[in-house]
């Protein structure tokens, strides 16, 4: 029904995690996506933000984390969890989550 892409954005020692959701269906879906990021095994601090329920019909949104800074020293993984059922009432909810590759930061991607 739906397919997530986890990313991480590096410019120097800036960077967010972003989670693009794309409904494959011809249905209405409402999704909800929270996206952080991870840095040596821990959540990054004020890394994460949570997109609101929304309905989306066939192609796609972002949901987009805020913008946190590492030394240029420190890798960095996006994380996303994203929730999604059909638009209608009391359709069950799924949920689906993913990883965006490790990378170091200081790179621009």
């Amino acid at each position: 029904m739906i397919t997530i892409t986890v990313c991480t954005v590096i410019n120097g020692t800036l960077a967010q995690g972003v989670v693009i959701v794309s409904n494959n269906t011809e249905e209405w879906l409402s999704v909800q996506a929270d996206v952080w990021a991870y840095s040596r095994g821990a959540e990054v601090d004020d890394s994460s933000d949570s997109c609101d329920w929304a309905n989306l019909g066939l192609g796609s949104s972002a949901c987009f984390g805020p913008t946190f800074s590492l030394p240029c020293t420190a890798n960095v993984q996006g994380y996303a969890k994203v929730g999604y059922s059909y638009a209608w009432e009391d359709s069950p909810v799924d949920y689906r989550e993913a990883y965006a590759a490790t990378n170091q930061m200081c790179i621009t991607t």
